[in-house]
């Protein structure tokens, strides 16, 4: 009993330990851009890295476990793309929601009153209309160190599911 306890924790301790790891990876690659990109609030910057470094912090734990059950006991290849795709897919959507409602708080001054039609038009096209800029602009934050590391954390758990 104890030594399936002690597995447990260890195992949450592995996740807790690669969720912060792909947080802060997801968070520099971010400001890495953002900077080499001559952004000159370090604010803004700030936001963003901890927009990133959230989701990725969030999407993790849920993308490895949602991965190890869709993959369980299959070939490396089978895996990989499994990990490859749930921890990609997860933060990129995880990011582009959190950025979605951060842009919807922002124009919600501008917006009809709560619960009406008019009101439901305009959150549903200020969240994809976020999503649509997310997805134009926000993907490429992730390209100096994000595609690597998703490849790393990826081969990682696709050898040790074994």
């Amino acid at each position: 009993m104890s030594r399936a306890r002690g597995t447990g924790r260890r195992t949450l301790a592995t996740l807790a330990a690669g969720a912060l790891a792909w947080s802060l990876l997801m968070a520099a690659s971010a400001v890495l851009t953002l900077c080499r990109d001559g952004w000159q609030e370090p604010a803004h910057i700030r936001a963003v890295a901890v927009l990133f470094g959230l989701a990725a912090f969030l999407a993790y734990p849920v993308a490895v476990i949602l991965a190890g059950w869709a993959s369980g006991g299959k070939k490396f290849d089978t895996r990989l793309a499994a990990h490859l795709f749930l921890l990609g897919a997860g933060t990129l959507g995880l990011t582009a929601a959190f950025y979605g409602l951060d842009h919807r708080a922002y124009f919600s001054q501008w917006h009809a009153a709560p619960f009406t039609v008019t009101w439901s038009i305009q959150y549903f096209f200020t969240v994809a209309g976020a999503f649509y800029q997310f997805a134009a602009f926000g993907m490429r934050l992730y390209l100096p160190i994000g595609i690597p590391a998703l490849c790393l954390f990826a081969l990682w758990h696709a050898a040790k599911a074994r």
